[in-house]
């Protein structure tokens, strides 16, 4: 929807100082009825007393002629347009307003054949949106089994570096140890366990008998 655009100081400019209440109020009727109707600034006559609460709007706009404010014609006034947005202008901006929301719908369907100006939209051609899910996967994954897996183990003393023949005084050489074998302690001699009786009770003999030995 078109706009119109007045500034702050808008009724203070030195032209409106001497101007009535009711031609000062004309000026931005006839900016708002000419932004809206995108006539760049004309207002025919016959619409003065339709954009206007004026009880003689044909009055206030010649006391704005004679201003120089306005700019009369044949069928009507042009009134200053400079700082307003023009016809042509609106117009462009509708359209690529219109270009937008269709882009926008063939966006959500699927297509995006007219997303590449979008720089949200990664699967747009061209596109260099970086997003969480397009990350490269790795080629080679490491898996808890190839983490646990251990060496193999090596039985042939040429594979772990050890000669086959005996020591210098002739002897066997003790077999290499095996790799990731795990140790294990080697237990302590076993001991008799010798049992000493300990001295009985004179006071518990009686009992003995009754009872059993205890």
């Amino acid at each position: 929807m078109p706009y119109s655009q007045l500034s702050d100081d808008y009724y203070d400019r030195p032209e409106f100082l001497d101007l009535s209440r009711s031609a000062l109020c004309l000026t931005t009727e006839a900016i708002v009825y000419s932004s809206r109707s995108l006539t760049d600034g004309y207002i025919p006559k016959n619409a003065l007393r339709r954009i206007s609460t004026s009880e003689d709007p044909i009055a206030d706009a010649q006391e704005l002629v004679a201003a120089g404010i306005w700019e009369e014609l044949e069928n009507g006034y042009q009134i200053p347009w400079d700082g307003q947005r023009t016809a042509e202008q609106i117009a462009e901006d509708r359209e690529k307003g219109r270009i937008r929301k269709a882009v926008q719908r063939a966006h959500l369907a699927g297509d995006h054949s007219g997303c590449a100006e979008w720089k949200f939209c990664r699967k747009a051609k061209g596109s260099k949106v970086s997003h969480p899910d397009s990350a490269p996967e790795s080629s080679t994954e490491s898996t808890p089994e190839s983490a646990d897996q251990s060496t193999p183990l090596h039985t042939n003393a040429k594979h772990v570096g050890v000669s086959g023949s005996g020591g210098s005084d002739g002897s066997a050489s003790p077999p290499p140890p095996v790799v990731g074998a795990s140790r294990t302690p080697a237990s302590a001699p076993s001991s008799e366990v010798v049992e000493k009786s300990a001295p009985k009770d004179p006071r518990l003999e009686g009992i003995e008998d009754l009872l059993g030995p205890l």
